[in-house]
């Protein structure tokens, strides 16, 4: 029976037969494997730091700004450990009145050469033993009135330079304070720092700090230390009741050396 006996929708399906023959089949698939390959084997471009010059130009700003702010830290810290805070400011009463004032700020030496009201004659006021020593003049911070080295004759004075960044200076102040505390009564003790080095504020922390008691100034264009020939700190000069030095001693002292010294103020001779 032909096909045209049996209406389309009962007419059986055909089977389709490929007419390429199977050896040229399989080498087309072989070549379409081969080219997949070679595209999946193609190495994809990778995207680097310094890839582009826009790039290379935002990374070389950012090490920059880093620099600049690690730098910029590093100052303020050395500032702040090179100043560190000090009392506030404060009002303190003195024979004029009502007078503003640094708390705890050492008074500076306002006047470095004034004249004696009374020296024995015949003596050169010269830093030498047996010579009357060099007079200066501050403003005590508490009362406002004005001080000089003649004002304190009637006591032996000791008169000590030295400054808050020399080591020697800093190892025989303990030494000085447990003497001060013994003889306060009978000698006075006064340590002059100098500029520029040192500065009164700074000098005022240290002291606080270590809780010396002493008297302290400052000598802040060195004028008086100039006037005292001082060739090296700390030294130490050790004044009797009248404003003679009677002895010099230049470099750390020992306890028995500032003893010896104040010793010898003591007897004026």
């Amino acid at each position: 029976m032909s096909d045209t006996a049996y209406p389309n929708k009962y007419r059986p399906a055909r089977k389709v037969v490929a007419t390429q023959p199977e050896e040229e089949y399989e080498d087309e698939v072989f070549e379409d494997d081969e080219d997949y390959g070679e595209v999946y084997d193609e190495p994809v471009g990778s995207v680097g730091l310094f890839s582009t010059p826009a790039r290379t130009a935002a990374i070389l700003v950012s090490v920059l700004l880093l620099f600049v702010v690690a730098g910029a830290a590093a100052w303020m810290l050395g500032q702040k450990a090179k100043n560190p805070p000090v009392a506030s400011a404060g009002t303190t009463q003195g024979s004029g009145g009502n007078k503003t004032s640094l708390d705890g700020v050492v008074p500076t030496i306002n006047n470095a050469n004034p004249g004696y009201a009374v020296k024995p004659s015949g003596l050169d006021e010269k830093p030498a033993v047996g010579a009357m020593a060099p007079n200066f003049q501050w403003v005590d911070q508490k009362t406002g009135q004005a001080v000089s080295l003649e004002s304190l004759h009637g006591k032996p004075v000791l008169v000590n330079f030295w400054g808050t960044w020399c080591p020697p200076c800093r190892a025989e102040m303990p030494e000085m304070e447990k003497l001060y505390a013994n003889m306060k009564n009978d000698v006075v003790f006064l340590g002059v720092s100098m500029g520029p080095r040192d500065e009164p504020l700074g000098v005022a922390q240290f002291i606080q700090l270590n809780k010396y008691s002493w008297d302290f100034i400052h000598d802040g264009d060195s004028t008086v230390m100039t006037r005292y020939q001082v060739s090296g700190i700390p030294s130490s000069y050790f004044i009797d009741r009248t404003g003679v030095i009677r002895s010099i001693h230049v470099g750390q002292a020992a306890s028995t050396d500032f003893a010896e010294g104040i010793q010898k103020a003591k007897l004026g001779q």
